[in-house]
């Protein structure tokens, strides 16, 4: 009998928990309050989602995909079972799989004989796959109507047109047709390249993600059913870190919070990891040399208290904000409360913030001659220089939606034709 001396770690004889709301998240990060994630007896982190789809029946993180409790590692069976090197196994979400250099080698029991052991064929590479990138017209046609996106209208309201306007020209903010209000968060890279752009529809009046009947989330060239898409996310607001190189970076979890957090805090640049198992390690490859914080929800402290020191090795130094934790209930631990949930529920306002949060159109939209009706010359003129500055501010990243916004175009032909 001969047996190979390195072999994927056996996995126990699974049995589903019939009490699937045990487990407040699913490995995914879902909230399992309607028990779409489906736990095995004795385990909160491996089960079947039927959200999300994906199994989770394996101890580790995928290298390749990342994906959590989806990936076997090899052990050593000559010695004491121990694992081998942390990149070789297989990842049962997306096929991974890297065999040992030696996998081949086998021990046999019974006294050797003269048949050849059998090699294993050398394992065939996988086709790489360009990264697909949202095309420009694309990118472009989705900054307007803002007046009709659910989230822009929300954040008028609570800090004016003025601070929002600001918003939306920092993160390229756009609305989308797919469901009628909703909005596009686009994941931009520090090479100004467009990876992705996520289509969420909120509530006008609390800001809060609509998920009945279903949770209305998707990607933008899924929406317009872009063939052979290769998606390769990075973070949200990551252009910035090209434009603004000495600032500390912090991150938090919703894209939505990156945003308000920035109008509180503007000497950090805010990024978004798109959800607590967003903070991935092909994401903050970005982030080599800096300093970050991080900022999860409540109940994310743990988690990315883990990697925070995983991100030592690449950043200058990365910490974790005990801000909500040591505020937090623990009520509102469970629910997943983040940074922007206290600080509209603390009333904490912009001290920048517009004296007229009715106004219903932003500044950088308008021509200047609306712009004069409606702040008088010297106003107008004096807006449309600092809309100039913000724009020098990010002349290196081409797509800046100031460089190409109605205010400014007319501003200069206006003292053009004078």
């Amino acid at each position: 009998m001969m047996l190979y001396r390195y072999v994927l770690e056996p996995l126990p004889d699974y049995k589903f928990d019939k009490k699937r709301t045990r487990v407040a998240h699913c490995p995914c990060g879902k909230n399992n309050n309607d028990g779409k994630f489906a736990p095995y007896i004795g385990y909160d982190d491996r089960g079947h989602c039927h959200s999300c789809g994906l199994n989770f029946i394996a101890p580790h993180t995928c290298p390749e995909c990342h994906s959590r409790s989806a990936f076997s590692r090899y052990i050593d069976t000559q010695d004491g079972n121990t694992y081998v090197d942390d990149h070789l196994g297989y990842c049962h979400t997306c096929k991974h799989h890297e065999v040992p250099p030696k996998e081949h080698e086998k021990t046999r029991k019974t006294e050797p004989d003269n048949k050849p052991a059998r090699v294993a064929p050398p394992k065939a590479e996988k086709p790489f796959k360009q990264t697909s990138y949202v095309p420009t017209d694309t990118f472009k046609a989705t900054l307007r109507a803002y007046q009709a996106n659910h989230l822009i209208q929300f954040l008028n309201r609570l800090y004016g047109a003025d601070i929002t306007a600001q918003l939306i020209a920092r993160y390229y903010v756009g609305t989308s047709k797919h469901w009628q209000g909703a909005t596009v968060f686009y994941q931009i890279d520090k090479a100004g390249r467009i990876r992705a752009g996520k289509v969420m529809l909120y509530d006008p009046n609390t800001g809060k993600r609509v998920k009945q009947p279903q949770d209305h989330f998707t990607y933008l060239h899924t929406a317009l059913k872009l063939k052979d898409y290769t998606l390769e996310q990075c973070f949200f607001g990551e252009h910035l870190l090209s434009t603004e190189p000495s600032k500390t970076v912090a991150i938090v979890e919703s894209e939505k919070t990156a945003m308000i957090a920035s109008a509180f805090v503007p000497g950090y640049i805010w990024l978004a990891s798109g959800g607590m198992q967003g903070l991935t390690p092909a994401k903050w490859q970005a982030l080599k040399g800096r300093r970050v914080v991080l900022y999860p929800d409540t109940n994310g402290f743990e988690d990315w208290s883990k990697k925070a020191e995983q991100m030592q090795d690449i950043t200058e130094s990365c910490t974790v904000a005990t801000l909500l934790q040591s505020r937090a209930t623990a009520l509102e631990i469970k629910a997943g409360l983040d940074l922007a949930d206290y600080l509209i529920a603390w009333g904490v306002k912009p001290e920048q913030a517009a004296p007229s949060p009715q106004a219903k159109r932003e500044y950088y939209h308008m021509s200047y001659t609306e712009l004069i009706a409606e702040l008088g010359r010297d106003g107008a003129r004096a807006k449309a220089e600092y809309y100039k500055k913000l724009a020098r501010q990010f002349r290196s990243c081409t797509t800046y939606i100031l460089h190409t916004c109605q205010l400014l175009t007319t501003y200069q032909n206006h003292y053009i034709n004078c």
